[in-house]
């Protein structure tokens, strides 16, 4: 008897609701956060502002006349402070969702 071929969902990163983005914090290691030397820093070492890049955005903040687009665009590199994010896993892969109004600077 031939074994039955169980298919699943490949994973994906979702659309965040309303002002939020999905963001892939750069230099993440399992254990933390690694420097350019490649030293593992704990939470207290790291800086105020973190870099990353934007994975997903959602279709913008919704007001009494309508939606307000973002600014934020798919693979956008930015600056956001260290707190006032939310931390998720999806697919064994960890990001950070935050909104819009919480990112300090797009780099270009």
């Amino acid at each position: 008897m031939a074994k039955k071929k169980i298919q699943t969902a490949k994973p994906t990163t979702g659309t965040p609701v309303g002002d939020r983005v999905l963001v892939r914090r750069f230099g993440e290691t399992e254990a933390g956060t690694t420097s350019e030397f490649g030293i593992i820093l704990p939470d207290s070492a790291k800086s105020p502002a973190v870099q990353g890049e934007v994975i997903a955005v959602g279709p913008g903040k919704k007001t009494a006349t309508g939606v307000i687009p973002m600014t934020l665009k798919v693979g956008d590199v930015i600056i956001f402070s260290q707190y006032g994010h939310d931390e998720l896993s999806i697919g064994g892969k960890n990001y950070l969702l935050m909104k819009e109004d919480t990112v300090l600077l797009i780099l270009t």
